[in-house]
């Protein structure tokens, strides 16, 4: 089998890393310095002279001067990220390299070159980008939301851990009117993870995020679990990233 737009039959990784990426870089433009910025080589700052900076997201140099310009690859590696946030998230990484270019002049948009995404469009991180308007992906994120109950909206909880344990966390959570998608069913490891969402009205137009609600019920949970000294190690992780074990 050969590739249909090059014709080659070699293979090559879809993803190569900032290492990899200025190595090629520095072969096709030998004349140029390239600096390369990730992992545990973080650069902080670059001056104003002529060079290619490569870095993964979030480790991006402060340029001073500005950049001429800003290339973004593998646009598809954060969007297909399994997260509710990833076009979100995604344009907010873009913005932000995009921001560091310089104008040439007054009211100029950045000069910015997107790669790694489909052509025909229809994706709505990739069309807030190219009309600079983050307003507009973030108001039809949040109408999305709203119609289906997700956060912020409403509140979910990921209990995960021993099946003895998350089921009784899950229990006391439902009995307290939350509702348990789904039921504690153990994987090849032993774990359960249960996903419960919090009560409240049905989907609707966004509000703010009540005072107590599931974070109450959930720290009533955990001191009846302190107090009866539960040997099961359950971890909960409301609305972001991290979480808490019981």
């Amino acid at each position: 089998q050969t590739c249909s737009s090059c014709g080659s039959p070699r293979l090559r990784a879809s993803g190569v890393g900032e290492q990899r990426t200025a190595e090629e870089l520095g072969r096709a433009f030998p004349s140029v310095r390239v600096i390369s910025s990730g992992g545990d080589r973080v650069v902080p700052e670059v001056g104003d002279g002529p060079a290619l900076v490569v870095a993964t997201p979030g480790a991006e140099p402060w340029a001073p001067g500005g950049y001429g310009a800003v290339v973004l690859l593998d646009g598809w590696r954060l969007l297909d990220r399994p997260a509710l946030d990833a076009g979100v998230e995604t344009l907010r990484r873009w913005t932000a390299a995009a921001a560091s270019t310089r104008q040439a002049a007054p009211g100029d948009r950045p000069r910015v070159v997107l790669c790694g995404v489909p052509p025909h469009g229809g994706i709505p991180a990739v069309e807030a980008l190219v009309r600079w308007d983050p307003v507009r992906l973030a108001s039809t994120e949040l109408a999305d939301r709203a119609a289906l109950g997700l956060p912020p909206v409403r509140r979910h909880l990921v209990v995960s851990g021993p099946v003895r344990g998350t089921r009784e966390v899950v229990e006391a959570l439902v009995a307290a009117g939350h509702t348990a998608l789904g039921e504690p069913v153990a994987d090849a490891g032993g774990e359960a993870v249960v996903v419960v969402r919090e009560a409240g009205p049905g989907p609707g137009p966004a509000g703010p995020v009540e005072e107590g609600g599931i974070a109450a019920d959930v720290q009533a949970v955990r001191a009846g679990r302190s107090a009866r000294k539960s040997e099961d190690v359950v971890r909960l992780v409301l609305d972001a990233e991290g979480g808490a074990s019981l």
